[in-house]
């Protein structure tokens, strides 16, 4: 079932962030190309340039599409998880046609469609994966089964650079340390490795920024994929999973990825800016986000490894508020808790 729901779920999703940037000189060239037999002129350079970060980003808008469709979005994630895990994927193969007729049929805009229809896809997928997994998975092995999203993910991220390898050769190899984080994540915990894992990566993005601004080589941004990959990824939707109760994990969910899938877009679409102004100093940006959410994880973030629901309620009652724990008993049971399925 984890292999099914991972080749189905998060693999989509980092297959197509990386598998783009590589066919990024034909795509740009076929649009020129196009452009000309219509009109018999050739695009401006900034044109191709804004029409190839739209055609990065519309993924994004994909992605986040599904979720401000209606209410009935989240009905169908409580209720339909396997048909709309099944419906996703005729979406993603819909996508695939698309894209692999646009140059017979002339058109770059067969591939906008696609993206558009690869990031509902897998904004589905996405969303589904890590809630099925982490309600079928028992109380003893629901950080290793949460940690195979991450880990399918990088495997699609792996995939996605495998294709481009002529010119990305020696960067890849970097993925396959996502699979240490099923091991490591039982071990020592989520916060110490989301905290190590963001500092870890705020040091190589310092590193990274000093050896650009010297012009020492710019092959260093591989170095960021081992702290990303192994340390908070697997972690993260464990703590997603854990924290929230099965009533409100469904809400938690949409909020997260429509959070995700704007950054994704916003970020493809601004990125290439910052480059421009500021050079070797845009990894700056990124750096003072990852010591911000490192300082909120340590401050307010409770250790949620083998605890229950209640468990962790009550510490963050406890870390937050100064709350002492209270035990649960029969009388003051949660009424919430009545509601709950064997899993």
């Amino acid at each position: 079932m984890i292999l099914v729901l991972g080749i189905g779920g998060s693999f989509p999703y980092g297959f197509h962030i990386s598998v783009i940037n590589y066919p990024s000189v034909h795509i740009r060239k076929f649009i020129n190309e196009t452009w000309m037999e219509r009109h018999g002129s050739p695009l401006h350079p900034e044109t191709i340039m804004l029409l190839w970060s739209f055609i990065v980003s519309v993924y994004g808008i994909g992605g986040d599409s599904h979720f401000t469709l209606n209410s009935r979005v989240l009905g169908l994630f409580v209720c339909f998880r396997k048909k709309c895990q099944m419906f996703t994927n005729l979406i993603m193969l819909v996508a695939a046609l698309l894209m692999a007729f646009s140059k017979t049929a002339k058109s770059f805009e067969m591939i906008l469609a696609g993206r558009f229809l690869y990031g509902v896809g897998t904004g589905f997928s996405l969303n589904i994966h890590p809630q099925y997994v982490g309600e079928i998975s028992p109380k003893k092995l629901r950080g290793f089964t949460n940690s195979t999203v991450a880990v399918f993910l990088t495997l699609g991220k792996l995939t996605g650079q495998v294709v481009g390898l002529r010119a990305k050769a020696g960067t890849f190899s970097f993925d396959t340390f996502s699979s240490f984080q099923s091991t490591l994540i039982e071990r020592f915990g989520r916060k110490v490795l989301l905290c190590g894992g963001y500092t870890l990566m705020c040091s190589v993005l310092a590193l990274l920024t000093m050896t650009l601004s010297l012009q020492v080589t710019r092959q260093q941004p591989s170095g960021c994929l081992p702290s990303t990959s192994p340390l908070p990824a697997g972690a993260t939707v464990s703590i997603m999973v854990e924290i929230f109760s099965q009533s409100f994990r469904p809400s938690a969910f949409l909020i997260v990825g429509c959070i995700n899938w704007m950054g994704l877009f916003v970020l493809g679409m601004i990125f290439p800016l910052i480059v421009d102004n500021l050079g070797p100093f845009c990894f700056l940006i990124f750096l003072g986000i990852l010591v911000l959410s490192a300082i909120f994880i340590y401050l307010y973030l409770p250790e949620t490894k083998g605890k229950s629901i209640m468990e962790i309620k009550a510490e963050f009652n406890k870390l937050n508020f100064g709350k002492k724990e209270i035990s649960v008993t029969e009388n003051n049971f949660p009424k919430e808790q009545l509601f709950c399925t064997k899993l």
